[in-house]
């Protein structure tokens, strides 16, 4: 049962246009990039960019960390793709 959830999820992550185009631009990207960069890369609102990576994220397909910083203030969430849940799939 557990494992049947885990594959509609993954099902639904990749169903959309929109999420396989944000997983396209994170393969090139090591580093990462924010909701705001992948917004602009892909002609999203920020915002709707946090919604398919979310469900991204609850597929695990990728994975999210703070940027490191040195300057005071809140560092941006860079995303990246989960490479080992994306070779499997």
């Amino acid at each position: 049962m557990k494992e049947r959830r885990a594959e509609e999820t993954l099902h639904r992550a990749l169903a959309e246009e929109h999420r396989a185009r944000v997983l396209d631009e994170l393969r090139g990207e090591p580093d990462g990039l924010d909701a705001q960069e992948l917004g602009r890369r892909l002609g999203l609102h920020p915002n709707t960019i946090r919604w398919h990576l979310t469900i991204l994220a609850d597929a695990g397909l990728v994975s999210s960390h703070p940027e490191a910083r040195t300057a005071p203030g809140r560092p941006r969430t860079l995303y990246t793709l989960d490479e080992s849940s994306a070779a499997r799939h």
